[in-house]
């Protein structure tokens, strides 16, 4: 083999680990709608058509930016998490939880790709017509109209490099000051997504 014969090679290997370390959004399509479905009939939310409790999903997912500990200032004794951020080590083990285990830190690299997610991301139609939905602007419009809406908002799922760990969060709103949050560590089961962990984020 010639010396640029073995470098395209080296180049080609090179790129090729650097894209495996990448999250590809259009590629997990799938799995995002097999976890959010895993959380609704697992969880127990009736947001089912025509749902007696008038319980909605809104159309569209909001990214959660992953955090890496050097972005947290060293010289901080404070450091506020806003809110649809993470920190990564939050992900490795949940402090919620006893004796929990989380991601690989191994999946460090493909989970902080995640942020090149989109802000929003709107929930495929296969899901959306196996539950009420409404896009949260129309919610706004049903409640000044007189027509009250309870509604769930979900996170884009943040999954494993092998896709058998996932992580989502959801929001319920119930009005005034009625709402929630959960959060939810899912794992793929003899191909089947199962909630492992779930643990409340905030109460109002």
């Amino acid at each position: 083999m010639s010396n640029k014969s073995f470098l395209v090679l080296f180049c080609l290997i090179i790129i090729s680990c650097k894209q495996e370390n990448k999250f590809v959004l259009n590629d997990n399509l799938n799995e995002i709608d097999e976890i959010i479905l895993s959380v609704i009939s697992q969880d127990s939310l009736n947001v089912t058509k025509n749902n007696s409790d008038n319980k909605i999903v809104i159309e569209y997912l909001k990214k959660q930016e992953i955090i890496a500990p050097k972005a947290v200032p060293k010289d901080s004794l404070i450091f506020i998490v806003q809110e649809n951020q993470l920190v990564i080590n939050d992900l490795f083990k949940f402090w919620q939880i006893e004796n929990s285990k989380g991601f690989d830190k191994k999946d460090s690299l493909y989970l902080l790709s995640q942020n090149v997610n989109p802000d929003s991301l709107r929930i495929s139609n296969k899901l959306l017509n196996k539950v009420e939905h409404l896009k949260l602007s129309e919610t706004f419009d049903e409640i000044e109209k007189g027509n009250y809406k309870k509604y769930f908002t979900f996170s884009i799922p943040i999954i494993s490099k092998d896709k058998n760990k996932a992580y989502i969060e959801s929001s319920y709103r119930c009005g005034g000051l009625c709402g929630n949050g959960r959060a939810y560590f899912l794992e793929k089961v003899k191909g089947k997504w199962k909630v492992v962990y779930k643990w409340g984020t905030w109460i109002s």
